[in-house]
């Protein structure tokens, strides 16, 4: 905070004013300012704290099988989350009230004393041979893991997730990839050409004895998918495949 800023703060102010003896009134005023500035500066630092925690928060994984689906259990998401939480002076509680249906608020609070929350309500779940109280106590861990997910922004993801993220070394093999293929086809431009056009005329037969006699790791390369950059459209990589499967 700069010198002008402190000097200029409802604290600073309010204390001058007792200085100068002030009346009730104008005190009043300045503790009200206070009051409201206070809360501004714990709203920034509970944004400044939730982005930490979204930075340093690990991917939340649906490990647990359930009824055609896959969901991360709230113990786990509370096993992954509790330490970047804690570094960012974060912290997390939950309210019920079952007056109507069942409803769930996640309260998030920082250390400067700042709280968002996000509520969600559904009745009790019934299905399988639960009695009552495991009915109400179904819902409340549902709606007490989707509520904290929500207030701290974050979702799950699929148990094979970590196989589908893309790394920088992924990104650079992908691309080296590419170039190889780019510069295939242009070693090869007659061949290539010459099999479009056999499949054009339905001779396909006469495209896959052209991409056999090829080398090896130049048929490899062309065979590059169409979604990957790949010469070949989708329909002329089936037709080559249709074929082959035929004639085997």
């Amino acid at each position: 905070m700069s010198e002008l800023q402190t000097i200029n703060s409802p604290s600073r102010l309010l204390e001058i004013a007792v200085e100068h003896n002030a009346d009730v009134e104008k005190l009043e005023r300045l503790m009200d300012m206070q009051v409201k500035w206070d809360a501004q500066q714990a709203k920034k630092s509970y944004q400044i704290a939730i982005g930490k925690f979204q930075y340093e928060c690990p991917v939340i994984v649906k490990n647990k099988a359930g009824h055609n689906y896959f969901y991360t259990p709230l113990s786990d998401i509370i096993a992954q989350i509790k330490k970047p939480m804690r570094d960012a002076g974060l912290s997390f509680r939950f309210e019920q009230n079952h007056e109507q249906a069942i409803e769930v608020r996640c309260y998030v609070t920082h250390s400067d004393g700042h709280s968002e929350s996000s509520s969600m309500s559904a009745c009790a779940d019934t299905s399988g041979s639960k009695n009552s109280v495991q009915a109400i106590g179904s819902t409340v861990t549902y709606l007490q893991r989707y509520t904290l997910l929500n207030v701290l922004g974050i979702a799950t993801a699929d148990a094979d997730m970590d196989g589908r993220l893309p790394t920088d070394l992924d990104h650079a093999a992908e691309l080296q990839t590419l170039i190889e293929h780019v510069a295939c086809v242009r070693d090869y431009y007659d061949e290539v050409t010459e099999v479009k056009s056999l499949i054009a005329n339905d001779d396909v037969g006469g495209a896959r004895d052209v991409l056999k006699d090829l080398p090896q790791d130049a048929q490899k390369l062309l065979w590059r998918a169409p979604s990957k950059g790949g010469i070949f459209t989708t329909e002329e990589r089936a037709s080559i495949k249709n074929y082959s499967s035929e004639a085997a």
